[in-house]
């Protein structure tokens, strides 16, 4: 499992995006979702149901948490769709909850969030088999 942690210092939220690379990460998954207050149990198991090509926005703003959880990719078009389509869940989710309507400060997160994602997003490998 890979992950990175930030803030978004603005708005006071603290973000997690996790990248899941197999079955291992069931247990250290279970144990962020515990700390961060996420009750989930469809995402654990969906590690055992060996998902891949997609992912999950989870949002805790009584604790100003926001986890993403990224299955393991096979194949490059679905990793760089899915991790921007969950940053795009980041903003709105973020941008809602302060009561941001405002197309500059949006524009703005985008680009923070952008270079956030792009750091995880250049480490992950692509596998055909990622459960293997």
């Amino acid at each position: 499992m890979k992950t990175i942690k930030f803030s978004i210092p603005l708005y006071h939220v603290d973000v997690r995006i996790v990248q899941l690379e197999g079955k291992k990460d069931k247990k250290s998954l279970a144990e962020l979702f515990k700390k961060c207050g996420i009750q989930d149990d469809e995402a654990i198991e969906n590690i055992d149901k060996q998902y891949a090509d997609g992912g999950y926005t989870y949002r805790n703003f009584g604790r100003s948490d926001i986890v993403i959880v990224l299955y393991p990719f096979t194949n490059k078009e679905s990793k760089t769709s899915v991790y921007f389509h969950e940053k795009r869940h980041v903003e709105d989710r973020v941008l809602e909850h302060c009561s941001v309507n405002d197309i500059e400060a949006s524009a703005y997160l985008a680009g923070f969030l952008a270079v956030k994602f792009m750091e995880l997003y250049e480490k992950v490998k692509v596998c055909k088999n990622p459960y293997k």
